[in-house]
């Protein structure tokens, strides 16, 4: 089976930070706004959906817990439908669509909503203070300023 694209939308763009434009919208209305535009541009194909995957850095605070799953029962989505959150640093929304494409292709899964959700106005980079990221040589990888304290 083959898996396509039948709508797409994303979010308005703002410069993040406290006094950014959407710094006062949290993650899942943002999400909302998605799903509600999608219900009036396809409102039949809206019942029918099966899954929400997203892919997510900061999994943490406002866009903790399973971000997908929660959104979609905030937005009233099909309550039976299944959630993902993936976490695969800056390719996760991508890594998102390529996982919803995989469950409608191999499974036969109808139809799925995917991408990506990230708020750094609400929940900023490097927040989750991840344990990697205070290695030298892990930092090194990820941050250049770094690498040559880490040699």
């Amino acid at each position: 089976m083959d898996a396509m694209i039948i709508e797409a939308t994303r979010t308005p763009r703002a410069r993040s930070g406290e006094t950014g434009q959407l710094a006062k919208v949290t993650p899942i209305q943002l999400l909302d706004t998605l799903y509600n535009d999608m219900k009036q541009r396809q409102p039949e194909a809206m019942e029918q959906v099966e899954s929400v995957t997203l892919g997510c850095v900061g999994g943490l605070n406002e866009q903790g817990s399973n971000i997908a799953k929660v959104s979609a029962v905030y937005s009233q989505l099909p309550h039976d439908l299944t959630g993902a959150t993936l976490n695969s640093f800056c390719a996760s929304g991508l890594d998102a669509i390529m996982v919803a494409a995989s469950r409608v292709a191999a499974w036969g899964e109808g139809l799925a909503l995917c991408g990506g959700v990230e708020h750094l106005s609400r929940v900023p980079m490097f927040a989750d203070s991840a344990f990697f990221l205070l290695l030298p040589l892990a930092r090194a990888a990820v941050l250049p300023e770094e690498r040559a304290d880490a040699m």
